[in-house]
C-alpha cells in the first residue's frame, strides 16, 4: 500500500467554531519514550483531538506494528483511550490495521505510549486540534473624547473614553495632573470629575487602557482650565453658576480680575504709583509726575541738567525714560556695565552737550536721531565710542 499523508483531516477540523488545527512533529524511540503531551508540541492547552498524519521510520528492516495509546495520569485512568495500530513497512509505506483509530482525544497532563515489536525511530506528523492560547501583543486603542485641549470646565465636568480592543478591555485608569483618580472596568468608560476638589488653574487629563491579555497605552494629553468661579461653597444653592462678580446665575463681568464688577469699578485695568487708572505716573517721594526713577534714584523732570553715575558698577541696559530729563545738558556714565544699544530717546534731550558712555559693554549702531543730535550740539563722539562695541553710523 502506497504511503498516506491525511492532509485532508486538517482542512475539514479547521470548520470548528473556536478551534485552530495545526501540524507538529517529533522523532521517538518506540518502546523507550513515554511522552507528555503538552510537553511534546510544547503547547499549553487543556484538551484536543489528535489525529496521525504520517509515518516514517529510517532503521527499520523488513516490517513491524505500532501500537499509540494515551493514558491520562490525572484522572488516575489506566489507558483511556486505545489508540491505532500501524502497519509500517521498510519501504516507508503504512497503514492503519483493522482495529483502533487514527484519532483520539486528549486532556492536559496525558501522556502517550508507543509499543513495537521492535525498537526503532520513527518520526510521526501529527494534527492537533483544540483552542490554543491566544498570543495577543497589540496594545488597545484609547482616545479622550471629552473634554477637549484647552477647555475651560465647569464646576462638574465629565471625562469620556473610547477604548477598545480585539479581545477586550479589562480597565481604563484615569490620571488628573498625573495622580491615578479612578478606575473603571466597564463600559460606558467615563469619570465625573468634582473640579471643585482642585485648585483653580490649569491641569492636565491622561488615561491608561489595559486590554485582558495585559497589553497597555496611554491616550492623548489634554491640558484643561478650572479657573471659573463655580458654586463649590453651595452659595447658590449648589445649582445657579456664581458670575464673575460673584452673583448666582449673573452675567457680571470683571476684565481686570480685581474682584470687583466692571460696571460699578472706578479703574477697569491697574492704578499706578500715583494712584492713577492705567497712568504712568512714578511714585518719588510723593511727586508723582514731577520726576522719575533711574537706578534707584529720583530726578525731577523739569529741574534735572545733569545725571552722573560714573563707575557706579550700573548694570542692564540704558533706560529710555532718560529721555524724559529734556532740561539735561549733561551725561555721565562712564565705567560701567551697561550693555545693549543706545536708546533713541536720547535725542528728546536737545539741551544735551556731554555724553559719556565710554568704558562700557554697549553695541549695536548709534540710532540716527541720535547722530542728529550729536552733529548739532556737536558733542564729542569719542566719549560715546571709547571702551565700547558701537558702531559709529554717525558719518
Amino acid at each position: 500500500m502506497k504511503k498516506i499523508t491525511f492532509i485532508i483531516l486538517i482542512a475539514n477540523l479547521f470548520s470548528q467554531t473556536n478551534l485552530q488545527t495545526k501540524l507538529f512533529e517529533t522523532n521517538i524511540i518506540i518502546n523507550k519514550d513515554v511522552i507528555l503531551v503538552n510537553d511534546l508540541f510544547n503547547i499549553d492547552i487543556n484538551n484536543g483531538s489528535i489525529n496521525i498524519v504520517d509515518v516514517e521510520s529510517d532503521n527499520l528492516y523488513g516490517d513491524t506494528f505500532i501500537r499509540l495509546d494515551i493514558k491520562s495520569t490525572i484522572n488516575k485512568i489506566n489507558y483511556k483511550s486505545e489508540g491505532p495500530s500501524i502497519r509500517l513497512y521498510d519501504n516507508g509505506y503504512f497503514y492503519f490495521a483493522n482495529y483502533g483509530s487514527n484519532s483520539f482525544t486528549f486532556s492536559k497532563g496525558d501522556e502517550l505510549y508507543f509499543y513495537s515489536d521492535d525498537t526503532i525511530n520513527v518520526k510521526i506528523s501529527f494534527a492537533i486540534t483544540a483552542q490554543f492560547p491566544i498570543i495577543d501583543n497589540s496594545p488597545p486603542n484609547v482616545t479622550i473624547t471629552k473634554p477637549i485641549n484647552f477647555q475651560k470646565l465647569n464646576e462638574t465636568t465629565s471625562i469620556k473614553v473610547k477604548a477598545v480592543d480585539d479581545y477586550g478591555i479589562k480597565k481604563v485608569d484615569f490620571y488628573i495632573d498625573g495622580t491615578l483618580v479612578f478606575s473603571d472596568k466597564k463600559l460606558p468608560y467615563e469619570y465625573e470629575w468634582d473640579v471643585c476638589s482642585f485648585e483653580n488653574g490649569d491641569h492636565t487629563i491622561l488615561v491608561e487602557a489595559t486590554d485582558k491579555n495585559g497589553n497597555q497605552s496611554l491616550s492623548n494629553l489634554l491640558k484643561v482650565n478650572t479657573n471659573g468661579i463655580y458654586d463649590c461653597n453651595k452659595t447658590c444653592g449648589g445649582t445657579l453658576i456664581l458670575d464673575e462678580c460673584g452673583e448666582c446665575g449673573g452675567s457680571g463681568i470683571d476684565s481686570d480680575n480685581d474682584n470687583i464688577c466692571d460696571d460699578i469699578d472706578d479703574c477697569i485695568g491697574k492704578l499706578d504709583d500715583c494712584n492713577v487708572c492705567n497712568g504712568p505716573g512714578y511714585d518719588c517721594g510723593g511727586s508723582c509726575y514731577e520726576h522719575i526713577q533711574l537706578w534707584e534714584d529720583c530726578y525731577n523732570i523739569n529741574e534735572t541738567k545733569s545725571v552722573s553715575k560714573f563707575s557706579s558698577d550700573l548694570k542692564g541696559q540704558i533706560p529710555v525714560d532718560i529721555g524724559k530729563l529734556t532740561n539735561l545738558n549733561s551725561i555721565e556714565l562712564g565705567f560701567n556695565l551697561l550693555k545693549g544699544e543706545i536708546p533713541k530717546e536720547i535725542a528728546n534731550l536737545k539741551k544735551l552737550k556731554y555724553l559719556g558712555l565710554y568704558s562700557n559693554n554697549l553695541s549695536g549702531d548709534i540710532p540716527n536721531e541720535v547722530c542728529n543730535l550729536i552733529e548739532e550740539n556737536n558733542i564729542n563722539i569719542k566719549r560715546i565710542l571709547q571702551g565700547n562695541k558701537i558702531k559709529n553710523t554717525c558719518n
